[in-house]
């Protein structure tokens, strides 16, 4: 018995080994051999089935040493063989993957040749050793033209200490091309002797004067990340000089202050010192981020000594920093005569104060200047504290200025203070007319789900029209924002039937832009009630409604109403709903523009009707408007509609594409609708 689970064990670990090496033909060197020998004659343009299963067995061979190898050397074979072109570029980008030191002899040999060199640098930049930089350096001399400019590129990838030399004689060459070149591997290699180097350059005063700079700008910041700041220094002190364009001192500002850090506060003052000085919103904007505790005393000590439009600059700086020691400065500061200073300092007041800070900004946010009124309102926004909302509508009920109030409510609403609902509400209920439609636009922003029946139950208890229309926006202020619209037509429903006929028609009108089906029959209702304007209310939301719910109803009303408006106003509001039908359900919108043409007597309405027939490209569509090329009157416009769906539908009807052509050709005037057709015939098959 044991014997005979034994074989069975081993026949099942040989069938598994088996069924492994089975499982792995991208390891089989006879199935390179026949692949290879496939697409050797490759060019561009053929089917890839075979190289994308070379390229698959070179990815299976790249993690095992040995068929890596015996991979590699049959791809360098190849590289040396009669192959195509197209061939020996694919053998070249899979060297990329698996090429060693045996491929770098093949690789370098096509180093100038200009149409293998980019794709034999693709594989030896990044194939280690000594040997693949060794190749690209010996190339370089005998180089030319775009060839050289890719061997130098190559050598700055992999950044060769040892190119610095030959590529620094290339920097007085002839050719500006491979000067730039140069310098930009240069730049990648970094280190002492590319610095020599460029600096030699620069003193030379050469056209590649920018180039260098940069480039000597880079090696100080690779310098200043290895630490190394008193070589970085040197260049950053070289290049921030009065002389030097902008960007150059700003890049060796940054230098200087990263290696000074807080030390460095003097530079950054000492600019801010000079009016004219092209630095000065950059350094203001240093002394945000410069860190230090005793950063802001500091700012603050030297703050006065600044011309005013330093000061505020530093102001806006300091009320970014956060620190609230300066504070009392802005505070200051808000009555300063210099606008741009008191505009900064309310801002940052708004940043670092809290609410003792909101009776002083309340002043400000009616001010004459814009400026500073936008200034204050925002900062009210931005004041941090539990306590801030408290404070705004204590400045509110205390204030008896109307234009101050209001401003006040608004920023209540800026800073979405949900917990001053409840006394909004109360001020809702005293407040003037004025105030009281500033308090309903807040109470819609700042409104919760939970909150619904208090908003319907204002616009219910509306004293005037006025107010019932801002109440009436911040219930659909609050519905638009809600996703259950079926939650809000309930609540809506259940103040209706008790609510006066004129808050009845506000309500809706809310329905209709709620959209929810739950108040489909409500609406019904209301067209078949004595009151002229609550009829009136039910048709205007049901030709509004958000989607096509009620279509058969707008039909319903466009035949039995004697009344112009709401028949224009039921066929408008169907004929919309069938556009919105177009993308999901094609034929039913067709169906409902054929009832709108057929049934509709006004050419307003049959014109926008062939407008969204336009954006129908079928055939029945075109079938459909065939009877209203006999209405001259409606002639421009179908003769568009027609144009439009032939050209997107010819290539599957031409023959009822090229019938509308003709007959637009017949009957329309339009020289320019004409030629259209006409180009459109042209592209037709014959006998379309």
């Amino acid at each position: 018995m044991k014997k005979t689970l034994f074989l069975i064990v081993c026949l099942c670990i040989i069938t598994a080994v088996a069924n492994l090496v089975a499982a792995a033909p991208d390891l089989d060197p006879t199935r390179w051999d026949v692949l290879l020998k496939q697409i050797a004659a490759y060019q561009f343009g053929q089917s890839r089935t075979g190289l994308a299963a070379v390229a698959e067995c070179v990815h299976a061979a790249d993690p095992d040493p040995s068929a890596r190898q015996a991979l590699e050397q049959r791809l360098v074979a190849m590289l040396d063989s009669d192959a195509t072109l197209d061939c020996k570029r694919f053998v070249c980008r899979q060297l990329n993957v698996i090429g060693s030191v045996q491929s770098v002899p093949s690789l370098a040999s096509q180093l100038n040749n200009p149409d293998l060199a980019d794709m034999a640098r693709y594989a030896l930049e990044v194939i280690p050793g000594k040997e693949a930089e060794a190749a690209l350096l010996e190339a370089l001399p005998s180089a030319a033209g775009l060839c050289k400019i890719g061997i130098i590129n190559s050598l700055g990838n992999r950044r060769v200490s040892s190119a610095v030399e030959p590529l620094a004689h290339l920097l007085a060459g002839p050719d500006k091309n491979t000067a730039v070149a140069a310098i930009t591997a240069l730049k990648k290699i970094r280190g002492p002797a590319v610095i020599r180097i460029l600096q030699d350059d620069l003193s030379q005063a050469t056209a590649l004067r920018p180039l260098l700079i940069d480039a000597l700008l880079q090696c100080a910041e690779d310098r200043l990340a290895q630490g190394k700041s008193d070589r970085a220094l040197a260049i950053y002190q070289q290049f921030y000089q009065p002389d030097m364009p902008t960007p150059v001192r700003a890049a060796a500002l940054n230098g200087l202050l990263a290696i000074e850090r807080q030390d460095g506060l003097w530079r950054l003052f000492e600019i801010l010192d000079h009016p004219n000085d092209s630095l000065r919103s950059i350094a203001s904007d240093h002394l945000r981020h410069l860190p230090g505790p005793g950063v802001t005393g500091a700012i603050l000590n030297q703050w006065p000594k600044l011309d005013t439009n330093a000061q505020a600059l530093v102001l806006a700086a300091l009320g970014d920093r956060g620190d609230p020691s300066a504070l009392p400065t802005a505070i200051a500061a808000v009555n300063a005569s210099d606008q741009a200073v008191a505009v900064a300092a309310l801002k940052s007041v708004g940043q670092l104060g809290g609410s003792d800070q909101v009776p002083l900004l309340a002043k400000f946010v009616t001010h004459s200047d814009a400026k500073t009124r936008t200034a204050a309102q925002t900062a009210l926004s931005h004041l941090h504290g539990v306590t801030v909302d408290t404070a705004i509508l204590g400045c509110v009920n205390h204030n008896s200025d109307q234009p101050t109030q209001i401003a006040l409510i608004n920023c209540l609403a800026a800073r979405k203070a949900v917990a001053a609902f409840p006394d909004l509400i109360q001020l809702a209920a005293q407040a003037s007319p004025q105030v009281q439609n500033s308090v309903y636009k807040a109470l819609g922003n700042l409104a919760e789900e939970r909150q619904l029946p208090i908003l319907i139950d204002l616009l219910v208890h509306s004293s005037n029209q006025d107010t019932a229309k801002s109440a009436e926006n911040a219930l659909v202020n609050l519905c638009n924002r809600l996703d259950d619209k079926d939650s809000c037509a309930s609540a809506i429903l259940a103040g209706y039937g008790s609510a006066p006929a004129p808050i009845r028609c506000t309500l809706l009108r809310v329905l209709g832009q709620v959209g929810s089906a739950r108040a489909l029959p409500t609406l019904r209702d209301a067209r078949n009630e004595s009151d002229p304007k609550i009829q009136d209310a039910a048709i205007r939301a049901l030709a509004d409604w958000p989607d096509p719910a009620p279509s058969d109803e707008l039909i319903s009303i466009a035949k039995e109403t004697s009344q112009l408006t709401h028949r224009v106003l039921a066929w408008r509001g169907f004929i919309r709903m069938a556009g919105m039908r177009i993308q999901k359900s094609p034929l039913a919108a067709l169906k409902m523009y054929q009832q709108a043409l057929e049934l509709t007597p006004r050419l307003e309405e049959k014109k926008m009707v062939l407008s969204g027939l336009a954006k129908l490209p079928r055939s029945e569509s075109l079938e459909l408007i065939e009877p209203c090329w006999e209405n001259p009157d409606l002639v421009p416009e179908t003769s568009m509609a027609a144009l439009k769906i032939a050209a997107a539908i010819a290539s599957r009807h031409p023959e009822i594409a090229g019938k509308a052509m003709r007959h637009l050709l017949e009957v329309s005037h339009d020289d320019k609708l004409k030629k259209q057709a006409d180009q459109i015939l042209k592209k037709l098959p014959p006998g379309a």
